[in-house]
């Protein structure tokens, strides 16, 4: 086994394209594969709330053997503001010949025929990433005037891009001004970058009160209000998180969440699943922070612009701080064990704001 750093990011488009009126709109950015239409983005003309935009990333946390350990992540891009929003999506360990909406092994890959039918085909050659050319390996799916393609490279396994294309059923009521069909639903995943993470703690070893069975609880609140009208609308309310580690190896570890939440007297609990390790989220390793200084700069994304600093240190705990826009993340640790012992997220310039400490 080996700790990795391995980081790639893809950028998801998720929209509602408005294509019964595209021959008003011969220069749309969007073309309909099907139909070969252009469509204009109803996101930007007149309908924000009809699609999203945003970026993945997935980060190899390390390497078991022939499994993967891989913990991924949602920035959601407000259209409006430009501001991001983060959204944890799963984490675990995975098989690694192929992971879905990551890659598949080559040689895999290599025992593809190319070919095929009119509802599924199998092409080879060379796609255009941007400005750059890919040799790739590509799977077109056509079924009932719906279309797929999820491309890789063939070299690496790497996937490079999806385009889905999803016709909504027409509606048996409307009006003279309604468009009579459905609208036309097209996502777009396109790969953006892959780095090589340097951060002090990766690859170090597993403390040894990391052990599976290991719980951890955190009790805080969860705050919501308008950042426009501070004396308007907000809420608070008490949250707790039962953290359960589950697998455990050499630098990383699974868990399982179980978050209650008490909106005034009614409990609403959530469990999820991910992946953490000797870098964040649930333990640092105690060597590498004794080391650090306020001040420094840990890693700065470059699609993301999320800039990881220290925050503070004064030898008993440090503060790490995540900042993007939008964004804002601390969390504190302690040195001498290097377990988080607090966490505090920010949404939307103070709009939602998660604060946990950690309870004996």
């Amino acid at each position: 086994m080996r700790a990795d750093s391995w980081s790639a990011v893809t950028r998801v488009s998720l929209s509602t394209r408005a294509c019964a009126t595209t021959p008003r709109h011969p220069d749309g950015d969007w073309e309909d594969q099907v139909t070969g239409k252009r469509c204009r983005r109803t996101e930007e003309d007149e309908m924000p709330t009809a699609a999203g935009l945003g970026v993945s990333q997935t980060d190899v946390l390390a390497i078991e053997g022939d499994d993967l350990i891989l913990s991924t992540s949602l920035w959601a891009i407000d259209f409006e503001t430009g501001q991001l929003s983060l959204i944890p999506l799963w984490g675990g360990r995975y098989a690694g010949g192929a992971v879905d909406g990551a890659w598949v092994r080559p040689d895999l890959l290599e025992q593809v025929a190319s070919g095929g039918t009119n509802e599924l085909q199998v092409l080879r050659g060379t796609y255009w990433l941007g400005e750059t050319p890919v040799e790739a390996i590509s799977f077109l799916g056509r079924t009932q005037g719906d279309y797929a393609s999820t491309v890789f490279d063939e070299a690496s396994g790497m996937l490079v891009a999806t385009t889905g294309r999803y016709k909504a059923a027409g509606s048996p009521v409307h009006g003279p001004l309604d468009m009579p069909e459905g609208n036309v639903q097209i996502m777009v995943t396109r790969l953006v970058d892959v780095r090589e993470r340097i951060l002090p703690g990766l690859g170090a070893a597993t403390p040894a009160w990391v052990a599976p069975g290991t719980q951890l609880t955190y009790a805080g609140d969860a705050t919501v209000s308008n950042p426009f009208d501070p004396n308007g609308f907000g809420a608070s309310w008490p949250v707790e998180v039962l953290v359960t580690l589950d697998e455990v190896g050499d630098g990383w570890a699974t868990f399982k969440t179980t978050t209650a939440t008490d909106f005034d007297g009614y409990v609403e609990r959530s469990e999820a699943s991910g992946a953490t390790g000797s870098s964040g989220l649930y333990w640092y390793d105690p060597a590498s922070l004794a080391t650090m200084a306020a001040g420094t700069v840990l890693d700065e994304d470059p699609v993301t612009m999320a800039r990881l600093t220290v925050e503070a240190a004064d030898g008993l705990s440090v503060t790490l701080l995540t900042e993007a826009p939008g964004v804002t993340v601390r969390a504190t640790y302690e040195v001498a064990s290097g377990v988080l012992t607090g966490l505090t997220v920010e949404l939307g310039v103070g709009a939602a704001t998660l604060q946990l400490t950690s309870v004996a």
